[in-house]
């Protein structure tokens, strides 16, 4: 698993999750919500798994599986770090103290489901991956 491969598909599903969001919260008037930001997440940890299906031949063990979310959960937290530090310059209300105790906790639980959530994609796409393929295989010969 590439760090910089995983921040670059992170970034981009971001940004490309954010186009669609906005162009159909114009366009259609409907709003995606706050949980469509986990898409991205999801996207970067399925294309990884793909990836490691693909490179390594069989579906992560837990210690891989464990790694790459730690991966990738340092990978947000990097990313919303540097996001929160944007906002705080532009937010003037975010650098009330009292909104940093709510902050900090929801940060916490996001990344916490950043961390589930990026370990199961992967294992599930790696797997889902390994079981296509042995069914084109097996098409091919048979």
């Amino acid at each position: 698993m590439k760090v910089l491969r995983y921040t670059g598909i992170l970034i981009g599903l971001s940004i490309l999750v954010g186009i669609v969001l906005a162009l159909l919260e114009n366009l259609l008037g409907l709003n995606g919500g706050t949980a469509a930001g986990i898409a991205a997440v999801i996207g970067a940890a399925s294309f990884e798994g793909n990836f490691f299906a693909r490179k390594e031949g069989h579906v992560p063990e837990k210690a891989e599986k464990r790694a790459f979310a730690r991966m990738a959960t340092l990978v947000n937290l990097a990313f919303g770090a540097l996001v929160f530090l944007g906002l705080l310059f532009t937010i003037p209300e975010l650098r009330n103290p009292m909104a940093i105790v709510p902050l900090v906790v929801l940060s916490v639980l996001l990344l916490l489901v950043v961390y589930y959530a990026s370990g199961w994609f992967f294992a599930q796409s790696a797997k889902n991956w390994l079981k296509a393929d042995a069914k084109k295989r097996a098409k091919s010969q048979g």
